[in-house]
């Protein structure tokens, strides 16, 4: 890049706000030894980063996100620059009150959590996160441990850059970072549904206001044993339908003994049943020893037996905590996450694409998971390809192979990207993929945000 461009960026940034060559690539884990003519620019808050998009629109630059920590498939052989939040890192304010914490894009889930102790709350936190930062979790719509009664979008607002230098702030603050406009009708403009899960290619998010829940009198962690997937998955709808937890999951022995990591995994392994559910219950005491008794009693029913209290301590313990995709690598070098949504009784099906993929495929057994959204209403459903280096263009067809089985059967598969973008839009209406377009020609007419990373030809 230019030297005269190089110092412009610095004059707005300071020297630690730019990175070039290989540093630019920092943030991705699977970036060792690529080289790149981007420079990352790193804003401290939002005033920077408006400066420096109204210099990439005044220079006709691409400018591309850090949005995962996984490096999008070309994204080092691309020109512009490559803005990362990792220093927009403040929290302004948690307001226990109103239950909403106003924070940077930068704010990590653990930079967050000694504000929120501090105040007696708590967020909903992902099982299955690309990023560590809660505003990118949140509006990539990642899938939430604590989903089950309350809503999937946890973004009340959010700031983002235009291509042309502009901020959007959307929703009913949409005036000022801490204003409001209740004296509109329609509580301002309300296009933001566009930019969750759009990879960024209409404006990237610098800062949000989230929800935040108090934390409870009590708090008790039980863990269910099934022999068969579909009483644990029956089991799961029941609880949910009935209000009877706060966060859920159900996995198999392989998937919770990943998760537990390294030092735990092989002993838990063999010390697990084939299918297990963990939820937590908060509320009062009386509540919470009143729907604990309701819980066994629907498990036992079913056939499900309550694991053994280190059994249950070991796992409740993952509860409470961000689960990072990267966490899962350790077992075979990585793991690669085939996603959908279904209905209850086409869970097992759904989990059976990605474990009859990996087995043709010659890889590891895979890992299953299920977590059910919003009163039972919809099932999430994972199945984690575990794969060493060596067998990377196996487990990448065992990949397609199973969204190729998800997306025969209709199941949903929410924010395709790259790759996966192309296998589901293909199969949509051309006046959705044109209404898409239309959003991004009004936004960026000069199709420099991030272009390609949703789509090629968008």
């Amino acid at each position: 890049m230019e030297a005269t461009l190089t110092g412009e960026l610095r004059d707005i940034l300071d020297a630690e706000g730019i990175a070039q060559g290989r540093a630019a690539l920092q943030p991705y884990l699977d970036a060792e030894g690529k080289d790149t003519e981007l420079v990352r620019v790193m804003p401290r808050d939002t005033d920077q980063a408006l400066e420096v998009m109204e210099l990439a629109a005044a220079r006709k630059l691409d400018v591309y996100s850090v949005r995962t920590r996984y490096l999008p498939e070309g994204l080092d052989k691309r020109k512009g620059l490559l803005l990362d939040p990792v220093r927009m890192d403040y929290v302004k304010n948690v307001d226990g009150r109103n239950m909403m914490a106003y924070i940077g894009a930068g704010v990590t889930f653990e930079k967050l959590q000694p504000h929120l102790d501090k105040a007696g709350m708590k967020v909903l936190t992902p099982a299955c996160a690309e990023s560590p930062y809660v505003v990118r979790s949140y509006i990539d719509r990642d899938i939430l441990l604590g989903s089950t009664a309350n809503r999937a979008y946890q973004l009340s607002i959010f700031h983002a850059l235009l291509a042309d230098g502009r901020l959007w702030v959307s929703g009913s603050q949409q005036m000022a970072e801490e204003g409001h406009a209740d004296f509109r009708e329609d509580q301002g403009p309300q296009i933001s549904p566009f930019f969750g899960a759009s990879e960024d290619i209409f404006g990237i998010p610098v800062y949000g206001v989230i929800y935040i829940y108090p934390v409870r009198e009590e708090r008790r962690v039980l863990a269910f044993g099934f022999k068969e997937l579909e009483k644990a998955v029956e089991f799961s709808y029941k609880v949910c339908r009935e209000d009877h937890c706060f966060e859920i999951a159900g996995a198999d022995a392989r998937f919770w003994s990943v998760m537990a990591g390294p030092e735990k995994a092989e002993g838990l392994y063999s010390s697990l049943p084939p299918w297990t559910v963990l939820i937590s219950i908060e509320h009062h005491r009386e509540l919470v020893e009143l729907q604990s008794g309701m819980v066994s009693a629907d498990a036992a029913e079913l056939g499900g037996k309550a694991l053994a209290d280190d059994l249950t301590s070991a796992l409740g313990s993952l509860l409470g905590k961000p689960w990072y995709r990267w966490d899962r690598d350790h077992h075979k070098g990585a793991a690669l996450p085939v996603t959908c949504y279904t209905f209850s009784p086409q869970v097992p099906e759904a989990l059976s694409a990605g474990t009859q993929a990996a087995e043709a495929g010659g890889l590891a057994p895979a890992g299953n998971l299920f977590i059910p959204v919003y009163f039972g209403g919809a099932f999430y459903c994972e199945s984690d390809l575990y794969h060493d280096p060596g067998e990377a263009e196996n487990a990448r067809e065992a990949w397609r192979a199973a969204y190729r089985s998800i997306l025969e059967k209709d199941f949903l598969v929410d924010r395709p990207k790259g790759e996966l973008a192309s296998m589901v839009f293909s199969r949509a209406k051309p006046s959705y993929i044109e209404m898409i377009k239309r959003v991004k020609r009004i936004l960026d007419p000069d199709g420099r945000m991030n272009p390609g990373q949703l789509l090629e030809e968008v």
